[in-house]
């Protein structure tokens, strides 16, 4: 999807996987990213509250989220909109995605032989105040 955009692939804008309960791990991530010669104007992360927990860190160290960067987390947890920025997020439709997991669940011992198909949700972009216009480059 990079290449559509003509973005390159850069892996010191990438960061594994990092565990909710061990925000140091965000904290390196964060810190190796702003260690760059050009750090990055916006950052997803893979849910809300690590997004909230970035937008503390980066606070702490003089980063001001959205003036420097961007944040976007992802799952619209309700807590994103009761912060200071509102944090932007994508909507997850986590209640439907339970329901139906409970259904397939339910159909499974009913009938452990039976398969479904793969299903799709789908997700949006809620824009909040963790998010502006890219900082200038010089």
């Amino acid at each position: 999807m990079l290449k559509e955009y003509g973005l390159a692939y850069d892996p010191a804008l990438h960061s594994d996987p990092i565990n909710l309960n061990r925000p140091e791990e965000l904290y390196a991530a964060l810190d190796r990213f702003y260690a760059l010669d050009d750090p990055p104007t916006a950052i997803f992360i893979g849910g809300d509250l690590l997004a909230l927990e970035a937008v503390a860190h980066l606070g702490e160290r003089g980063i001001r989220v959205p003036d420097d960067v961007s944040i976007v987390g992802s799952s619209d947890l309700p807590i994103g909109a009761l912060t200071s920025p509102k944090l932007s997020t994508v909507h997850i439709p986590l209640a439907k995605m339970a329901e139906r997991a409970t259904e397939m669940l339910l159909g499974l011992i009913e009938n452990p032989g039976r398969v479904f198909a793969d299903e799709w949700f789908t997700t949006h972009l809620i824009v909040r105040g963790s998010t502006g216009t890219p900082r200038v480059r010089v």
